[in-house]
């Protein structure tokens, strides 16, 4: 793709070359229409009629050079008269080579000439050098594209394209990512924007000036972005992101803006300050603070941000409480939920914190890795040698937490920690805010069992919909299938991506649901739904038209360099296509492997099966359920069990008393971990009311007697 200067240049070429003006104008494309000026002005300067004087001054002129040289006493010499064969055809020769030379000029013509043709000159340089400044300015480069990230030219979305790095988008361009797929902006002034998987934003301003001015106003639609933005300069710049629920507006700071179904809105900050506000209402929000914002116009009060990665263990449908990793999260209708979670699976989950009640959960997400991380914001309230209180909660510090050396009280500060089953909350490390926090992280990491060998396969690898009534809306039901027949062979940490091969100006968006999955046992089918919604034109859409999908293995933790296989979704308009039919066979969610089956028994006793040692979620487990270090790698080294697993058995076994070991047994048969967990706790409720049934017997015993 050319870029402006260069078209500019090929025009030039052209019209020296004798083009017409109208040929060098009649392909410039919508982008390049600003050009016309400039290539006008060229072509005007070139047909410029070129400087005649009068014979008689000519030949005067001449006589007062051959007097001169005869009074320095030099022989005249005279020039002879150019050859018409050395003259060069008119097409061959730039338009300024018919101009009369030197040697037809003299004196005050000469100079009028060559100041005539310097300021021309110097006007068109200028010229086009302040507008392709300009124009640069008014645009942002795409500095980082994983997976597929297209651009339209309006916010209709109609025709779509896909960018590569080192692309420029510009004012009025929508853009979106698909599945699995990342990209990273960067403005004229150095400010960048950083766009999630499955985010749609449009630039609805972007205008840049000398001097670091930058006018940015984006709307953001759904997705996630996160914002570094440099100070700004002068009175006139603002950096605008508006979402369905709300604006935020900065001068010069590191916040993300999250927006889910339905136009909620999330706003949290890293540095810096925001103002949030929607309807004439304002709330602040201070480093390490986050809101949330609903399309009604109401803005929660502003709170200290937490951010866990850990094991679902409990789910609590009618009182909307989830326990993660022994923390238990308050997750309402405002809660945007990724994918469906299951007991046992690692996820992230995003909040606010709220001292002595359940955390508040804004966000959940599975997690892109098996590394248990658990952080929270707030100001530093007092210090000890054993223990700190930041924002109103108690954390325990010992001889292994990592303090900062300019900790000072009433600093905001970043605390990691892990939660013990005593509900202590243990510190790894206090840090004040970083003032230039790292760039956020494209996409999730994993750590990988070089041992594992897992292979996949969609069934079926085709699915067809379609239909005679308008729909703007479907839903297919896919399947992925671990194809390998040993235990050691396991997949982790699975996330499926798409790409959009054809009828990308029908799709609105597109969803994966479940889109990833923290374990695959060898033989393990999973199944998961793709819904895909069109825009407002399909309906209108010709008979026999196709919009296509590709989904894909988009990463994994195990064997990353063998993501095999492919399901292609088409989406018919009108009555040609019939919807595949459902296999009537139902895939299996979970094969567990016989327990004889030891993939690596000398792995699986020494505990030595991954890249890190020690492994931190290994030894955060060991910590919270105070075992050792080698007992839960054992059980994770026999390639059945992720983390996440481990969790919850220990959890479990802690509240039902019964021995791991047995709960694993349990679940090596065949039980899921929902049928594990309330044949466990039915069995503990039973116990408890036999007892106190036998305690009540036995007190009125005591009275009667």
């Amino acid at each position: 793709m050319l870029n402006p200067d260069d078209i500019l240049q090929n025009k030039l070429a052209g019209l020296e070359s004798g083009q017409p003006l109208t040929k060098a104008l009649e392909d410039l494309s919508s982008e390049t229409a600003g050009l016309e000026p400039l290539i006008r002005l060229a072509a005007a300067i070139r047909n410029m009629p070129h400087p005649e004087q009068e014979p008689e001054v000519v030949q005067a002129q001449r006589r007062q050079v051959l007097e001169a040289a005869q009074m320095e006493a030099r022989p005249p010499q005279t020039q002879p008269a150019p050859s018409p064969s050395s003259t060069l055809p008119r097409q061959s020769q730039p338009f300024w080579a018919g101009w009369p030379s030197w040697k037809r000029l003299g004196g005050a013509a000469v100079a009028a000439a060559a100041g005539a043709a310097v300021f021309l000159c110097f006007v068109l340089s200028a010229g086009i050098g302040l507008w392709l400044n300009s124009r640069l300015q008014d645009t942002a480069r795409v500095e980082t594209v994983i997976g597929q990230v297209q651009a339209a030219n309006d916010q209709k979305g109609g025709t779509w394209k896909n960018l590569e790095a080192g692309d420029r988008v510009r004012q009025g361009q929508r853009l979106r990512t698909l599945g699995a797929s990342y990209a990273a902006l960067v403005f004229s002034e150095g400010s960048h924007t950083f766009l999630s998987t499955n985010t749609d934003i449009t630039l609805a301003r972007l205008n840049a000036a000398s001097g670091g001015r930058l006018q940015v106003e984006i709307i953001q639609e759904s997705g996630e972005t996160q914002h570094q933005v440099t100070p700004l300069q002068g009175s006139e710049s603002f950096f605008l992101v508006r979402t369905p629920a709300g604006a935020a507006s900065v001068r010069g700071t590191n916040f993300s803006v999250k927006v889910g179904p339905g136009g909620l809105a999330h706003f949290a900050v890293n540095t810096g300050a925001v103002e949030v506000k929607k309807n004439g209402q304002t709330v602040p929000l201070a480093a390490g603070q986050a809101t949330a914002a609903r399309p009604d116009g109401a803005i929660d009060p502003p709170s200290y941000q937490l951010k866990i990665q850990g094991s679902l263990l409990a789910v609590d449908e009618a009182a909307g409480i989830w326990n993660v990793s022994g923390m238990d999260f308050q997750v309402g209708e405002n809660t945007i939920i990724t994918a469906a979670p299951q007991l046992g699976d690692e996820i992230i989950v995003t909040g606010r914190v709220r001292a002595g009640l359940p955390q508040l959960a804004d966000a959940i997400q599975p997690a892109g890795n098996d590394v248990q991380t658990s952080y929270f914001t707030g100001t530093l309230d007092s210090l000890s040698s054993d223990s700190a209180v930041i924002g109103g909660i108690e954390v325990r510090i010992s001889p292994e937490t990592r303090l900062a050396d300019d900790l000072k009280i009433g600093q905001t500060v970043r605390a990691a920690f892990n939660l013990l089953m005593d509900q202590t909350w243990a510190a790894l490390e206090i840090s004040p805010l970083a003032a230039d926090p790292p760039d956020p992280d494209a996409a999730p990491t994993s750590t990988a069992d070089p041992l594992a060998m897992p292979s996949y396969e969609f069934v079926p690898d085709e699915l067809e919909t379609g239909g005679c009534e308008s729909a703007n809306s479907y839903s297919l039901t896919g399947t992925l299938r671990n194809t390998a027949s040993s235990a050691k062979d396991y997949a982790a940490d699975v996330r499926l991506g798409y790409l959009i091969d054809r009828g990308g100006e029908y799709i609105k968006s597109v969803t994966i649901d479940p889109a990833g999955w923290s374990r695959l046992s060898a033989g393990q089918s999973v199944s998961f739904t793709i819904h895909v919604e069109m825009n407002e034109t399909w309906p209108g859409a010709p008979e026999g038209t196709e919009a296509k999908l590709r989904i894909y293995i988009a990463s994994a933790a195990n064997r990353p360099d063998h993501l095999n296989g492919r399901l292609t979704v088409t989406i018919s308009a009108g009555c040609e296509a019939e919807t595949t039919p459902t296999l009537t066979s139902t895939p299996t969610s979970s094969l567990t492997p016989d327990l004889t089956q030891t993939p690596t028994p000398e792995a699986a006793e020494t505990g030595q099966c991954t890249g890190a040692d020690p492994h931190p979620t290994g030894k955060k487990l060991a910590q919270r359920y105070g075992v050792t270090y080698e007992e839960i790698m054992r059980w994770f080294c026999t390639g059945r069990y992720g983390f996440g697993e481990i969790d919850l058995a220990y959890s479990l076994s802690r509240q039902s008393g019964k021995p791991v070991g047995e709960i694993f047994a349990m679940r090596a048969s065949g039980m899921g971990w929902g049928d594990i967990k309330k044949a466990l706790l039915e069995n503990l409720d039973e116990d408890l009311d036999d007892k106190n049934d036998k305690d009540k017997k036995d007190h009125k015993d005591k009275k009667d007697r």
